[in-house]
């Protein structure tokens, strides 16, 4: 009878958690895709503020990701990992109280940032 080592299991639930917020920066996207009627009706946004809405998010996500790699290298891996889950928990809390257009797209960048970390 073979048993499993604890440290197999945990490895596990890394895997599943490590997941899940991967998920979670993939689907953000998605989300506010579905979302933008809603955001330009609520924020007189104009197309413009829509596309920088949509496109600040994937530029600070695009060319923060190898430095976010390399800072987990420096850092520490689950160090860096967390830092970003609480980052990208609290810039998402930021881009649903945006008050203006404006604030969200700068919000938006900042949570980029916080995914590059947390990926």
């Amino acid at each position: 009878m073979s048993t499993v080592p604890m440290f197999h299991a945990n490895r596990w639930r890394a895997l599943a958690v490590v997941l899940l917020a991967t998920f979670m920066v993939l689907l953000d996207t998605a989300i506010v895709n579905n979302a933008v009627p809603a955001i330009q009706a609520s924020l007189n946004a104009s197309s413009g503020q829509i596309q920088l809405i949509l496109d600040a998010y994937l530029l600070a996500y695009a060319a923060l990701l190898v430095t976010g790699g390399r800072l987990g290298d420096m850092l520490g891996r689950k160090r860096m990992f967390l830092l970003g889950v609480v980052g990208f928990s609290l810039t998402s809390l930021l881009c649903g109280l945006a008050p203006t257009a404006p604030a969200l797209i700068g919000f938006r960048a900042l949570q980029g940032a916080t995914a590059a970390m947390l990926v």
